[in-house]
């Protein structure tokens, strides 16, 4: 971070995917209770509008990473990403 300017948005990546990824955060804010609770709860706590959606942006981005590794349907009864733990080693084949 600089003393200087304000924080922004991280360039790296695809930009198709930054894009993607934004808007899926706008429509989650717009119509996700759960999603709507996180964003309020971090524009509560003195985050900036940016800052509250980058951060529910990240957190999408995290769930659906844990969700394609373990193969694990989407629960919405879920509160959270770090309440459930998914054992993500292969198991031994026998043979």
């Amino acid at each position: 971070t600089s003393v200087r300017k304000r924080t922004r948005m991280s360039e790296a990546g695809s930009k198709r995917v930054r894009k993607v990824l934004y808007m899926a955060a706008c429509s989650a804010i717009a119509h996700s209770n759960a999603r709507r609770s996180e964003y309020d709860s971090l524009k509560g706590n003195g985050k900036k509008t940016m800052e509250s959606l980058g951060a529910l942006i990240r957190k999408i981005l995290v769930l659906m990473r844990a969700i394609l590794i373990s193969g694990i349907p989407y629960d919405p009864a879920l509160k959270g990403c770090g309440k459930m733990r998914i054992n993500l080693r292969k198991t031994p084949s026998g043979g």
